[in-house]
């Protein structure tokens, strides 16, 4: 389970070439529309469980591109769960 304020963190790329600097950039760019996503989704909410088809619905995203990213955040086969320790609710 992920806490509440998701960080995705995306593997750098420094080398020279400019193709894989573009894929880089894309990543980065596409993750961080997810982080702020599910961070705004998430500001009132104790727990939630999200899809990844949702969340590439919502943001007019590929699913394999968001289950690819969120995946590594620890999100498991079709989807995320997040948690915010600053809200009490039922887990």
């Amino acid at each position: 389970m992920v806490t509440y304020p998701v960080r995705i963190n995306v593997k750098q790329y420094r080398g020279k070439k400019q193709k894989l600097q573009f894929q880089y950039q894309q990543k980065l760019e596409i993750a961080t529309k997810i982080e702020r996503y599910l961070n705004e989704r998430m500001a009132d909410c104790a727990v939630q469980t999200f899809d990844y088809f949702e969340i590439a619905e919502d943001l007019y995203l590929c699913k394999e591109t968001v289950r690819d990213i969120l995946f590594a955040v620890d999100g498991g086969h079709n989807g995320i769960t997040i948690m915010n320790p600053k809200i009490k609710g039922d887990v």
